[in-house]
């Protein structure tokens, strides 16, 4: 572990590690943890069908080319986009389980 990581001050990274991956999905969040981190901020948007996500902007156009919504878009289409970077748009539900020992941030 790199001795960053080692101090009483404890970083958060800002929508997981996102080199490899979009923001917000469970492989940017995967490979902030890979490195250390033990705190990840996040951000929230619910879906048409209600379902709440890791997402930060209202629209999808910055990381898919898709000019829409999230809230006019069901979990099940949110889906089936290809993010610019790779990864997919998880539930809240899906982050806190694959990751119990990480803490979060969650911006509502």
């Amino acid at each position: 572990m790199h001795p960053f990581f080692k101090s009483n001050f404890q970083p958060y990274i800002h929508r997981g590690k996102c080199d490899n991956f979009c923001e917000n999905t469970i492989e940017s969040f995967n490979e902030s943890v890979k490195i250390g981190f033990k705190y990840i901020e996040t951000d929230l948007r619910i879906t048409a069908d209600e379902k709440i996500i890791t997402f930060h902007d209202k629209d999808l156009i910055r990381v898919s080319n898709v000019n829409k919504y999230v809230h006019d878009l069901s979990y099940k289409e949110i889906k089936k986009l290809d993010l610019i970077k790779g990864g997919s748009i998880p539930q809240l539900s899906d982050v806190l389980e694959s990751f119990p020992d990480t803490k979060f941030n969650i911006d509502f």
